[in-house]
C-alpha cells in the first residue's frame, strides 16, 4: 500500500471519496464552514501569498 502525506493525502483522499460517493461535505464538522461573510472577512483582503502560509502551503 502506498503512503501519503501532507497535500498529497489529502488528494488521494479527496479523490477517494468521490469514489465512493462522498463528498467534502460529507466529512466536514459543521462548525469548520463558515458563512460567505466569514468568508470573505478573513480571506478577501489577503493575497496569495498570505493565504497559502495560513494554509500550510508553499508556493514556487
Amino acid at each position: 500500500m502506498d503512503e501519503h502525506a501532507g497535500l498529497g493525502a489529502r488528494i488521494v483522499q479527496h479523490e477517494t471519496d468521490h469514489l465512493g460517493g462522498a463528498l467534502h461535505l460529507d466529512r466536514a464538522e459543521l462548525r469548520s464552514l463558515a458563512a460567505k461573510e466569514q468568508r470573505e472577512d478573513r480571506w478577501s483582503t489577503a493575497g496569495l501569498a498570505a493565504a497559502a502560509k495560513q494554509l500550510g502551503f508553499l508556493l514556487p
